[in-house]
């Protein structure tokens, strides 16, 4: 069997060690996996399951009833959050199932813990806290969602005033519960990426996340990056699906481009960003594919970007 060891994410992430925040160092044992290399049967069911989802789910879009499906996934996080005193156990997204299954370094592989995502997850997201935005006296996540990442972001930072956006009201009532019940400055507003309110005001030393949440846009970012850009905030964070990295004559990336764009999944969006760039609106700070997802597809690009000051 191989390993899959702190160390090795830490590679796929471009990072050395001593670039790693000091508080992630004491995660190296919980990040050590063994697993198996899918074999052909393996890949032949991966190609199963995806093309059963197609012939199941239409092709389904932001004007399609999402909304819905949103705010009901979000609500039984609210529900739990209210009946639960464990929170991070409450808010963690319910699209984390346990799974075997994940892709990394262009193959299919085994693990042998089934909240192998969950843990490695949790590992990229704290980087990308510790590393870009201890600096901001705010922090906003848009499609802020159940909650859970407002949840480490207060934990890590507590003196900073926390902002959470999302499109359903779920959502914005975890964040304020959030605020309440950690005593902390954190609060949630309801926010539409794909139309934004031009009312709300971000601090130019703010540092913008949205993680898995661009994802669900597909074509409709620009209104969004333009928000950003006349808020001028200190820098963009972004943990998503990109899907100009595949490599479309790869196996496991083809596949996941057919997923991806059935799910109609963020669409040209680093291709605009770079377009930007060349016209001096922003620099683009990082871009690094760690090769790593679920057996569907990767959502864990880290892009970094800063609008021109």
């Amino acid at each position: 069997m191989d390993t899959l060891s702190f160390q090795h994410l830490s590679e796929a992430m471009g990072i050395v060690p001593e670039e790693v925040p000091p508080l992630l160092r004491d995660d190296q044992s919980k990040l050590a996996f063994t697993y198996e290399r899918g074999k052909l049967d393996d890949y032949q069911e991966l190609v199963c399951e995806v093309v059963d989802r197609l012939r199941m789910r239409k092709s389904e879009s932001l004007s399609g009833g999402r909304q819905g499906v949103w705010a009901q996934g979000w609500n039984e996080n609210l529900k739990n959050l209210l009946t639960s005193g464990d929170l991070g156990a409450s808010l963690k997204p319910k699209y984390f199932h346990d799974s075997q299954w994940l892709r990394f370094r262009g193959e299919l592989i085994s693990l042998d813990d089934p909240q192998a995502e969950s843990k490695i997850f949790d590992f990229i997201r704290h980087y990308l806290f510790l590393t870009y935005c201890s600096k901001s006296d705010m922090i906003a996540e848009f499609g802020c969602g159940s909650g859970y990442n407002l949840l480490s972001l207060a934990r890590l930072f507590p003196d900073k005033q926390i902002r959470g956006y999302d499109w359903v009201e779920p959502s914005v009532e975890i964040a304020n519960l959030l605020g309440s019940r950690l005593r902390a400055d954190i609060s949630g507003s309801l926010f539409d990426m794909t139309c934004p309110d031009w009312n709300v005001r971000l601090s130019e030393s703010a540092t913008v996340v949205t993680i898995h949440a661009m994802e669900q846009l597909g074509e409709k970012f620009q209104s969004f990056v333009e928000f950003l850009l006349r808020e001028k905030v200190s820098r963009v964070v972004h943990l998503e699906p990109v899907c100009e990295l595949y490599n479309p004559v790869d196996f496991l990336d083809c596949l996941a481009l057919i997923y991806h764009r059935h799910r109609n999944y963020l669409w040209g969006y680093l291709t605009y960003l770079k377009k930007l760039e060349v016209s001096g609106e922003l620099s683009i700070e990082k871009v690094k594919r760690i090769h790593f997802g679920s057996r569907f597809h990767e959502a864990y690009t880290i892009l970094v970007w800063k609008p021109a000051q």
